[in-house]
């Protein structure tokens, strides 16, 4: 039967040429593992191309003419091959034959339809641009997803449905022995055929679908056609977070969920396309917001000075410092206002748009780092402040005296009792301040040693020309040496996080990017 219909009817049904001009510039075809095949993909091998024996054409102008005799046919060859002892077939075994052959034929209709419909997407979004004009096409006058539905419409709703001569038609089919097979058919495809129905001044569900398609399409191209796409891309992503406006993407999802396959599926895929370009979009404006706000102030000011270079000559300024790592500083609220919607109070939106993260891991790193770096410098309310204490441990004997002296703080210590001296660093934002050593000996006639730093550092630059040990998570052992004489002192921060003992500054870096 195939054979001879591939004879009389040689061309195929191609469903994306006949659902018009626009249908290539919104769908895209798959292969059976769901991967898009090229454009130009032979007839052949095209998923949507439908034999035309498995078309309304094929099933009425060849399969209801022809299974009779194929069906006799069939009996015969039966015959020939022994497996019936006689050539003698009755109405019965007639029946039973053409049963079967209608149930073939039947799965084979439906599985052609099935697969073509499953084997069809929504290209993917190269950009918002490009978006646009997808949805440009999908809501225009040439209707390529209406014309789709009206071709499955067209071959999958066999029986006559209405007064007059459609219902004498379907009375007349109801009495054919091929009445039950375009039930089988249709029955697979109702939900679908049902989008397309009109019910007096009602509109149909696919009318219904169209109207919220193109709100996206409006919300899309009022993004695209802001005088500053990346900001308005921007704005849309943090009203669409914080649940202000409309919300077409939304909407559409939530509708899709009640669409049959494939349109819940195309549905589904429009409004996630739409969402990861605007997402795009919009990290790319935060990209350039980020380089311009955080990551130029930052190697300006700082990563180039100690203590972020460990041999730089020049020191960081603490204002500096202070105005970019300060809580409400630079950088927390660039966080704050930009990177927490996406990171902390909504990252299922991100996940929704199928990126695996907003941000690259180092990013997250430097913003993990710079809490700590918070943590441990600054108070509450924001000041640049570490408050530790230093206990004198002991003094070797060829010495007879230490004199710690921290931006002008002293802690002077001898052979004997010694006792825990709260300090507090910065004691003063003047770039001449200075943090010095000095070792006694114990001869009368010599002149006591020092070691020495100046600059806003000072503190940090000397307690790197000494052996430290960590003693506790918010304690070291610092130990100094100078002209063959040692001095050991306990150094506590009263902050959890020990600026001390955490490597924060040396070597943090803000990344150029983004993602």
């Amino acid at each position: 039967l195939e054979n001879e219909a591939s004879r009389d009817f040689p061309t195929p049904l191609e469903l994306a040429r006949s659902s018009g001009p626009a249908f290539s510039t919104v769908f895209t075809r798959l292969d059976s593992y769901g991967e898009p095949l090229a454009e130009d993909v032979p007839s052949a091998e095209d998923p949507l191309s439908i034999p035309a024996l498995l078309t309304r054409e094929g099933l009425e102008k060849w399969f209801l003419r022809e299974s009779g005799s194929v069906t006799e046919l069939a009996l015969i060859d039966a015959w020939v091959l022994g497996r019936r002892d006689d050539v003698d077939f009755s109405k019965a075994d007639e029946a039973e034959l053409l049963a079967s052959l209608q149930t073939l034929y039947a799965e084979h209709y439906a599985e052609a339809w099935r697969t073509a419909l499953s084997r069809l997407d929504i290209h993917r979004f190269e950009d918002l641009n490009h978006g646009v004009r997808i949805l440009d096409s999908l809501t225009s006058g040439h209707q390529p997803l209406a014309r789709l539905l009206a071709q499955v419409r067209e071959n999958t709703r066999l029986i006559p449905v209405g007064e007059g001569e459609a219902e004498a038609a379907r009375k007349l089919l109801e009495q054919s022995p091929h009445y039950r097979m375009l039930q089988d058919i249709e029955r697979q495809f109702s939900d679908l055929n049902q989008l397309t129905r009109k019910q007096g001044e009602e509109p149909s569900g696919l009318e219904e679908v169209m109207l919220v398609v193109g709100e996206l399409h409006e919300y899309m191209r009022n993004i695209q056609e802001s005088p500053d796409t990346g900001k308005a891309a921007l704005s849309a992503a943090r009203a669409r977070m914080g649940l202000q406006g409309a919300d077409p993407i939304f909407t559409l999802q939530r509708m899709a969920g009640h669409q049959p396959e494939p349109l819940n599926r195309i549905l589904n895929r429009l409004a996630t396309e739409s969402w990861r370009v605007v997402l795009d979009s919009a990290v790319a404006q935060l990209e350039r917001d980020w380089y311009r706000e955080v990551y130029q102030p930052f190697q300006q000011n700082l990563a180039r000075h100690y203590p972020f270079t460990q041999g730089a000559g020049r020191d960081a300024a603490l204002q500096d410092f202070e105005r970019f790592f300060a809580p409400d500083g630079i950088l927390e609220t660039f966080y704050n206002d930009n990177l927490k919607l996406f990171l902390e109070d909504h990252p299922e939106h991100v996940g929704d748009a199928r990126r695996a993260s907003l941000v690259r891991r180092d990013v997250v790193a430097a913003l993990d780092r710079a809490r700590q770096i918070r943590q441990a410098f600054f108070t509450r309310s924001g000041t640049l402040d570490v408050e530790f204490a230093l206990e004198p441990l002991n003094l070797s004997n060829n010495k007879r005296r230490s004199v710690v002296n921290i931006d002008g703080q002293l802690v002077e210590f001898s052979h004997g009792p010694s006792q825990s001296i709260p300090l507090v660093w910065p004691n003063t934002l003047r770039d001449t301040v200075e943090s010095r050593v000095t070792l006694v000996p114990i001869q009368v006639n010599r002149s006591p040693r020092s070691i020495s730093e100046s600059g806003p550092w000072a503190l940090f630059r000397l307690l790197g020309k000494a052996d430290i040990t960590g003693v506790s998570s918010n304690a070291v052992d610092v130990k100094f040496t100078v002209d063959d004489g040692e001095m050991r002192y306990r150094l506590h921060a009263a902050s959890n996080t020990n600026p001390f003992t955490e490597q924060l500054l040396s070597g943090y870096r803000i990344p150029r990017s983004l993602y």
